[in-house]
């Protein structure tokens, strides 16, 4: 165990305000509202500093109300927007409840608060939902900041496979890809290996191994091994 660098000296946890790095063997700085965290972003608050208090899943300063996010940019708390009850930012997908009749569409990592469905969403009166164009289960926009922007698939609907923000049939996965029923996408995998077992399709887990051969360039070796 070599521990974890963090301003030239070896740790074996993380000091406080830090955390540990995508590598796993270094010390990150937390975002600046935070006294711990776990990543750098701003909603990844495990404590906050002196003056400020959680709300809706950051730090803000005490004095925020529930309908305020502190804009650290100002140094100022602003009203979220109108579609929000509750907020982290400006944006309409950074709602954290939605106002009285305002529409919803979830997304991977929150959901947007809509005065009304754009024009490549589906309205659902009835559940007060944005519904994704078919075949996405859930879809996001290209752009957040921007409602008209395309949409894309982030999952499938059931027996339909995800790949590139698309949604194929099992028979139809592109570049070499195949469908995976575990997680309803399409994955790399070793067709040539992978044997026809009652019309399904059979997934190998590929391994990854690389050694250093020379000096500036680096080998890779991968296996196909058949899940038990």
């Amino acid at each position: 165990y070599m521990g974890l660098l963090y301003q030239g000296k070896c740790h074996n946890e993380c000091p406080k305000g830090t955390f540990i790095g995508k590598t796993m063997k270094t010390c990150e700085v937390c975002n600046q509202i935070c006294m711990e965290c776990s990543d750098e972003k701003p909603n990844s608050c495990l404590s906050c500093m002196q003056g400020t208090k959680f709300q809706s899943g950051t730090c803000v300063p005490i004095g925020c109300t529930n309908k305020e996010y502190f804009d650290w940019s100002l140094g100022k708390c602003q009203t979220c927007n109108s579609s929000c009850d509750e907020c982290t930012g400006k944006w309409l997908y950074q709602c954290k409840r939605c106002a009285d009749l305002t529409l919803v569409l979830n997304i991977t990592d929150g959901m947007f608060c809509l005065p009304s469905c754009p024009p490549s969403l589906i309205t659902n009166k009835a559940t007060m939902t944005c519904l994704c164009p078919k075949p996405c289960a859930t879809c996001d926009f290209t752009d957040r900041t921007n409602l008209l922007s395309p949409v894309f698939c982030t999952s499938c609907s059931k027996g339909l496979y995800l790949y590139g923000g698309k949604c194929y049939n099992a028979s139809d996965c592109p570049n070499s890809t195949v469908a995976n029923p575990l997680d309803g996408k399409c994955v790399s995998a070793c067709p040539s290996l992978m044997p026809i077992i009652d019309n399904t399709t059979q997934i190998m887990s590929l391994i990854h191994i690389s050694e250093p051969t020379r000096q500036a360039e680096i080998s890779y070796a991968v296996f196909c091994l058949k899940k038990k």
